[in-house]
């Protein structure tokens, strides 16, 4: 049976040994005490991954709740619902930095859109490209489509 890592598992101990201490209504007979500290390690650990560090406060926040707040004996499912969610994990930060060429190459694209969208507000009739056929498309991103294919033609051997 899986049961709890290391350190969970002392936290544990050390909670349900304060939650004895309280003599809350229910708690377990001395005789019983080691059958339910493992019964609780075994019901935490069952279906659950645990990672010492991220989850050894919260245990010792869940067990302080619990003294704090209940007044008869615990179940595991009582531990688990005061149980803090973990923290989020960090966030990988992004920062667009754009060069001045592609800064200019923007701003004209931009310039162009705004001169089409004055055109055709003045009545301007504006005539689309012709546009591109698949083998221009190739021609003119070529460098792109060969760097595809030799990474497709890598993948198969």
């Amino acid at each position: 049976m899986k049961e709890l890592p290391t350190q969970l598992h002392n936290t544990m101990i050390d909670g349900l040994t304060m939650l004895l201490a309280l003599r809350l209504t229910g708690s377990p007979a001395a005789d019983t005490v080691a059958a339910t500290a493992k019964a609780w390690s075994r019901v935490l650990a069952h279906g659950r991954e645990w990672d010492e560090e991220r989850d050894l406060k919260r245990f010792q926040t869940a067990f302080m709740v619990l003294a704090a707040e209940t007044n008869r004996w615990p179940s595991p499912r009582d531990f688990l619902d005061v149980l803090p969610p973990p923290p989020a994990p960090p966030m990988i930060e992004y920062r667009y930095n754009p060069t001045a060429v592609e800064k200019a190459k923007g701003k004209s694209a931009l310039k162009q859109i705004s001169d089409g969208i004055k055109a055709v507000l003045n009545g301007k009739i504006i005539e689309p490209g012709k546009p591109e056929t698949f083998a221009e498309q190739i021609l003119r991103n070529r460098a792109k489509v060969e760097e595809l294919a030799k990474r497709e033609r890598e993948k198969g051997n």
